[in-house]
């Protein structure tokens, strides 16, 4: 383990930018990244890195960059084994089809999904995390145990591999990676399984320098067969290197954060010291957290709203929504690539192409009026019809169109930005919600009632997640709410470091100020 380096930081200590400052080192004046492995959590914090040192060494390339799954395909390829992803829909389809199961079709973007509510996807994700783990079959419930005979049989059959079966793969064929590296810099290294820290071990034998980087009192990701003393003990003391100090929490912020590290059991010690006296941590009623929310919205230019599960945030959100706050997550990304954000939805498209006219553009392009027609009411066949045979066409619509169509009331109505008309015009089912909510149409009308047209385009001041989502974000306020899922409290005795980390990186997000929500009414609650 002499060629092992471990690099650790609190929150904001910077574990990143030493990082991409080490690969620049590693690159030296040979411009060469060929020798040089990249990886982390996710592609983009990856590709981000890798970008991040191609600034600071213009003409380098690096072919080895991703996650540990993708890294692990392209090795596996590379020594010429031919692989088959399960993840395709129709190998789903016959699956399901054969054991009368119920798996998404898009298996691949929902996998890890730690709050699915699909029972069999929910098994499924058991089964990959015990195998993640590399948990012994026999200490398995047997239902995970029925379900993973019958996965893997039906895999092998069709010689198909699933995300796991990539990392097995690899350290049965790879046991030095092909492109004979160097070097290998992995970061977020405390959210590796145990299985893929196992194949970064084993390609690491061979190389002259292998560092990990990451914050063991942040690891959040046992639910995809994390463990983080995997990272604890990736290097022996001496090749330990703890960053002194955090750029993001203030005196306040960080003392409130260590209330929290200091009750994990399992951990590195280390000390770090905070960017700067001051700061504000305040507890407020639930009762009254909106208001606040709305207040530091004014007074901060980022806010951020945390829970440890999505369901807890929905009364929020309903609030919000009714009260036509903007608000997204740019640090959840959607299936699509595309970060959350509820006004980059379709039906706030349909409002932006609704008002080109009133933007300095005479008339409606072909795609802008389908988008714009598409959730009226009473739109003749004829008319989509048209619309359909034109949908390629960048080109503006003729006035011919509008006149027989008897569209000039809606034209008029979009050149002077009357978007209440445009709500008018609706159909039903479009313009209200289920039992009294606001409907996506109605939500984005009171963005612009209460914000301005501009609001469709900037990007919303408020952050709303769980915990797990922002990881690696920060915001000038954050609000951190106290519940605990059911299974959590269930289990707290035996997960209490699980959810001390948790808040920990919920409340070490604040770079100005920290509420602490209370909720007197919750049993389920860490404070």
């Amino acid at each position: 383990m002499e060629n092992h380096y471990l690099l650790a930081g609190g929150p904001g200590s910077g574990k990143t930018s030493t990082l991409v400052g080490r690969i620049a080192k590693a690159v030296g004046e040979s411009m060469y990244g060929g020798d040089i492995l990249i990886c982390s959590l996710t592609r983009t914090a990856a590709h981000e890195i890798a970008e991040r040192v191609k600034a600071r060494v213009p003409g380098v390339e690096f072919p080895h960059v991703g996650t540990v799954h993708a890294l692990a395909l392209r090795a596996l390829k590379q020594d010429g084994v031919n692989v088959k992803l399960v993840y395709e829909r129709e190998h789903v389809r016959d699956f399901n089809r054969e054991y009368g199961k119920h798996l998404p079709e898009s298996l691949g973007n929902t996998m890890y999904d730690p709050e699915a509510a699909n029972a069999d996807l929910k098994t499924l994700a058991s089964v990959d995390r015990r195998m993640a783990a590399e948990q012994p079959i026999e200490e398995w419930p047997h239902n995970v145990a029925s379900f993973y005979t019958v996965w893997s049989q039906w895999k092998s059959m069709r010689g198909l591999m699933d995300f796991t079966d990539l990392i097995r793969k690899a350290i049965e064929v790879c046991g030095q990676h092909p492109a004979d590296l160097k070097y290998i810099f992995v970061d977020e290294a405390q959210d590796l399984s145990a299985l893929e820290m196992r194949l970064i071990k084993q390609w690491a034998r061979s190389t002259h320098k292998t560092i990990v980087a990451g914050d063991d009192q942040q690891a959040l990701y046992e639910w995809r067969g994390a463990n983080v003393a995997e990272f604890i003990e990736f290097a022996p003391k001496e090749n330990q290197y703890i960053l002194p100090r955090s750029y993001r929490m203030p005196e306040a912020v960080y003392a409130q954060a260590k209330r929290f590290g200091d009750r994990i059991r399992l951990k590195i010690d280390k000390e770090f010291s905070p960017v700067g006296d001051g700061g504000i941590v305040q507890h407020k009623l639930v009762n009254y957290m909106l208001d606040g929310v709305l207040a530091d919205l004014k007074e901060y230019e980022s806010v951020m709203l945390l829970a440890t599960c999505g369901y807890m945030l929905n009364p929020t959100l309903k609030e919000l929504r009714s009260k036509g706050v903007p608000y997204h997550n740019p640090y959840r990304s959607r299936a699509d690539g595309k970060t959350w954000n509820p006004l980059r939805s379709h039906y706030a498209e349909a409002y932006r192409c609704f008002l080109m006219p009133s933007e300095g553009q005479h008339m409606w392009t072909w795609p802008q009026l389908g988008r714009v027609l598409r959730y009226l009411k009473d739109v003749p066949g004829d008319l989509r019809d048209l619309v359909t045979e034109n949908k390629l066409s960048k080109s503006t619509v003729p006035g011919s169109v509008v006149d027989r169509h008897r569209l000039d009331g809606l034209l008029d109505a979009a050149r002077t930005g009357d978007y209440h008309a445009f709500f008018d015009l609706l159909d039903t089912k479009y313009k209200f919600g289920h039992h009294g909510s606001v409907s996506s149409m109605g939500y984005v009308k009171r963005v612009l009632d209460s914000h301005g047209r501009a609001s469709l385009d900037e990007a919303p001041g408020l952050i709303v997640g769980t915990v797990h989502s922002v990881k690696g974000g920060e915001a000038d306020s954050v609000y951190v709410l106290p519940m605990v899922s059911p299974e959590a409290h269930r289990n707290m005795g035996r997960n209490m470091d699980s959810l001390l980390r948790t808040f920990y990186v919920g409340v070490s997000r604040a770079k100005k100020k920290l509420t602490l929500v209370d909720c007197p009414n919750e049993r389920r609650k860490m404070w």
